[in-house]
């Protein structure tokens, strides 16, 4: 009997056994270790139990043996061995105009226009994209269109999501270059009954320079701000520069030092950071940085690494350096010491059979028709709804303009939704065969829109030594501080 879907590995203290077909680990003797492993080489132990056992794990009693050996034959018997038939998910249009009806986002791109040219912009030499120009700015009537459009959907009995809130973004380019037409959109939004009923909130990814110009306005809408700021000094912001080449730290740390102290309760509520780490910054600097100067925790972000332009590409990696979110994702096995409380919830939500992705899932009892999308895209439109300057429609800010899903003019909105459907699974199915023998295939992390033509950089073959380093760096952690586990498994994700 083939018992590959059981994965064995050690920690420093103990030793588990991981069952993927009931998705549970369990505790297991060293003796059951031992078996197991040898089970899984295909030598035959019943004829050689003792012998086997006595060379490999030192003395112990035949009655122990024994005892162990039957409790890996119930085991077996106990599907813990079993095989899953795994199938591809095939969205529907009906399924994806039901996530367009229960998006937590819309946002917006006012401008193309940005007040900084930072190096490691996505649209600047380092990568080869499809914005052919810098100065475009979205028109109101667009913007004005595409809501009137939602808004049905949003009213109609395929929103699921009781009252929940939908946020309104802008972004950039520098966002605040079209301050005229956030002000507008926010006026509008204002005149809706969605806004009446207290389902929108409004939000803002901005590098900060025009801040003390617009805060007051910010503050009075109770504006969600993410600040891009890559650490404390001027050497970890050199990247982040004026279109003179000046480096625009001082300027953009100075505003938020005035929000802080003007406006404490918001900035305490509002004002969020993220930071792209690079050569020139360290992130465990950065963090300190944040949480002792501003008492923040920060969002660490790489450098995006696809779309890459061959020409500049032996310079960008000069630039680049991996976050430890990065490093957690790869099969080497990485210091413990690393793990959060966030990183024990993503991978209980993974690999426990404790997590349920909806109620229908939760009446399930056997996993015969398993199914599952490849990649960690997310499904088009349940997240967000991005709108281009250009009135082009795509699922989300971090992907390039040439996979639209729709238009919106002044006049008209085009989007179809079995089209989309249709894109998705075509491109699933090209990559289905070998996403399937990812170990990471209900836990990946990589968009498909951000691979070279849908060749993943992060398929992890499903063997015995990937999910040993990994399933040990977790489990370490966790025996490390018990208080890790106990805590994720009170937390809820609803």
């Amino acid at each position: 009997m083939k018992i590959n879907n059981i994965r064995i590995f050690q920690t420093n203290n103990n030793y588990y056994l991981y069952s993927k077909y009931l998705s549970q680990f369990l505790l297991i003797h060293p003796l059951l270790f031992m078996l197991l492993k040898m089970k899984k080489n295909g030598k035959k132990i019943k004829e050689n139990i003792h012998n086997s056992i006595i060379n490999n794990m030192g003395k112990y009693s035949k009655e122990e043996i024994e005892y162990q050996y039957k409790k890996m034959l119930f085991l077996l018997k106990n599907n813990y061995a079993e095989n899953i038939e795994i199938k591809m998910h095939r969205y529907s249009a009906s399924e994806i105009k039901t996530y367009l009806a229960n998006t937590m986002s819309i946002t917006f791109e006012v401008t193309e226009n940005c007040n900084l040219n930072c190096d490691y912009c996505i649209y600047n030499k380092y990568y080869i994209n499809q914005r052919t120009t810098k100065n475009k700015t979205l028109d109101f009537d667009i913007v004005k269109n595409v809501i009137n459009f939602l808004l049905p959907i949003w009213n109609s009995s395929l929103n699921s999501s009781y009252n929940n809130k939908i946020s309104i973004g802008f972004y950039g380019g520098e966002a605040l270059l079209n301050f005229k037409l956030i002000k507008k959109i926010v006026s509008y939004i204002k005149t809706l009954k969605i806004y009446e009923d207290n389902r929108t909130e409004f939000r803002m990814t901005t590098n900060g320079v025009l801040l003390d110009k617009y805060i007051a306005f910010l503050v009075e809408n109770n504006f969600n701000l993410l600040i891009s700021l890559d650490g404390g000094t001027k050497q970890e912001n050199s990247y982040r520069k004026f279109h003179d080449g000046k480096i625009a730290f001082d300027i953009i740390y100075d505003n938020v030092r005035k929000i802080k102290e003007k406006y404490s309760d918001y900035f305490d509520k509002y004002v969020n950071f993220i930071s792209v780490m690079h050569n020139n910054n360290k992130e465990s600097d950065v963090k300190d940085f944040f949480a002792n100067k501003l008492n923040k925790k920060v969002f660490i972000s790489s450098l995006a690494t696809d779309g890459l332009n061959p020409k500049w590409e032996k310079e960008f990696w000069l630039l680049f350096k991996k976050t430890s979110i990065d490093e957690k994702n790869e099969t080497t096995k990485p210091n413990e010491n690393t793990v959060e409380l966030y990183d024990i919830i993503t991978f209980m939500r993974f690999f426990s059979n404790f997590v349920k992705e909806s109620y229908w899932d939760l009446l399930m009892s056997k996993n015969e028709n398993k199914y599952f999308l490849p990649t960690g895209t997310c499904s088009p439109f349940k997240r967000m709804i991005f709108v281009t300057s250009d009135g082009k429609i795509l699922p989300c800010e971090r992907i390039g303009h040439q996979f639209e899903m729709g238009t919106v003019s002044a006049d008209k909105v085009n989007i179809d939704f079995q089209k989309i459907a249709d894109r998705y699974n075509d491109a699933y199915s090209n990559i289905y065969e070998r996403c399937k023998k990812c170990m990471f295939q209900f836990g990946c992390g990589q968009c498909m829109f951000q691979t070279n033509n849908f060749d993943c950089k992060l398929f992890t073959a499903n063997l015995d030594e990937n999910f040993s380093n990994i399933f040990a760096h977790y489990f370490n952690a966790m025996e490390k501080d018990p208080q890790l586990y106990l805590k994720s498994s009170n937390y809820k994700m609803i």
